[in-house]
């Protein structure tokens, strides 16, 4: 799917809505900064998804993959969703 999507599918799941135009230009632009981070050391990606009980999917782009999972541990404390009740 496409980013905006992408963000979406995250924000309906733990918001029960879409993300605003300036939250999805905030997060493209964390994206982005994650993405070329990553790029730069693909090795400090590696690192970062190794964390955790759970395997890795081989078959997803492990750059894209860590930087999808900064963006989505960033969704997932925003102050709106940690107070949702």
């Amino acid at each position: 799917g496409s980013f905006a999507s992408r963000v979406n599918h995250a924000y309906r799941l733990c918001l029960s809505r879409e993300a605003t135009e300036d939250e999805l230009a905030i997060c493209r632009s964390v994206f982005d900064k994650q993405l070329a981070s990553f790029q730069t050391t693909p090795e400090s990606a590696k690192a970062f998804l190794s964390a955790g009980e759970s395997p890795r999917d081989e078959q997803l782009d492990i750059v894209e993959h860590a930087a999808y999972t900064v963006l989505t541990s960033m969704i997932l404390n925003l102050d709106e969703v940690l107070t949702r009740g």
